[in-house]
């Protein structure tokens, strides 16, 4: 099988089960018919949807892994496919039954951009992302989600894919020149940094030394690499600029 890129965000919990929702649908719509606060006399209820359907959504890590603050500050990527105009649009996990608002809303100043580097995976090998599972944070899938703008880059990915079969290449192509600002690290990105092990005999040894770094990171030993470690540990020697390095998870499997 497959290795499968880790999934980012929090698991997506279960919808309320489908009775369940189809009563809170039509209780809504007696209230708006039949209450009289509403102009609704001839109003009708045309359909409803048969199937609930889920706004939060497993995504992928890729090259680049898209925050608020891009879509946002409306950063400019040289390797732009794709474009947004959605909200970062975040909605409360109990969902009708919250007591606070039920959306919150930031807008940019316009279009986003996303980069061709957050449609394909980091650690398996050609792999293309083409919907909602592009890399993205929780926050900036508010206003990713959207299926006008999945379009854009699910256009965008099968060009991609067009263009590798055509040129005889796997995904990814080189889309980080080197010394361009548009597509240089995040400041906080840890740029050198060591991977230790706690082994039996309570000694931390470096089993990775990284440096200059700039994606994430995947690292696979073999059945004897790490065998007998009770402990691992991130040793952080250098960002991209910023004082304080953002380490956004660390994964053991």
């Amino acid at each position: 099988m497959p290795r499968r890129t880790p999934a980012t965000g929090p698991a997506v919990p279960d919808a309320p089960p489908r009775p369940a929702q189809q009563s809170l649908v039509m209780g809504i719509w007696d209230h708006i018919k039949n209450s009289g606060r509403f102009e609704a006399d001839t109003l009708t209820l045309e359909r409803v949807g048969s199937l609930p359907g889920k706004r939060e959504y497993r995504r992928f890590v890729g090259d680049h892994t898209l925050p608020q603050q891009d879509i946002l500050q409306q950063r400019q990527f040289e390797d732009r496919v794709a474009f947004g105009r959605w909200s970062v649009d975040l909605h409360p996990v109990a969902g009708m039954y919250a007591e606070g608002p039920g959306a919150r809303q930031r807008h940019a100043d316009g279009i986003f951009h996303i980069p061709l580097r957050c449609l394909y995976s980091v650690d398996v090998d050609n792999l293309l992302f083409a919907g909602r599972n592009i890399s993205a944070t929780h926050i900036a899938f508010g206003a990713t989600r959207v299926m006008a703008t999945c379009a854009t880059y699910g256009e965008a990915a099968g060009t991609a894919a067009a263009l590798c079969v055509r040129d005889g290449i796997p995904p990814p192509p080189d889309s980080s020149p080197a010394g361009d600002p548009a597509c240089s690290p995040m400041p906080e990105l840890v740029r050198h940094y060591r991977l230790q092990a706690l082994d039996a005999r309570d000694v931390w040894r470096t089993v990775v030394t990284e440096r200059d770094n700039r994606r994430h990171r995947v690292h696979r030993f073999d059945g004897n690499g790490l065998r007998g470690v009770r402990a691992l540990r991130l040793r952080v020697d250098a960002t991209h600029g910023a004082r304080h390095a953002r380490v956004v998870a660390v994964r053991a499997y």
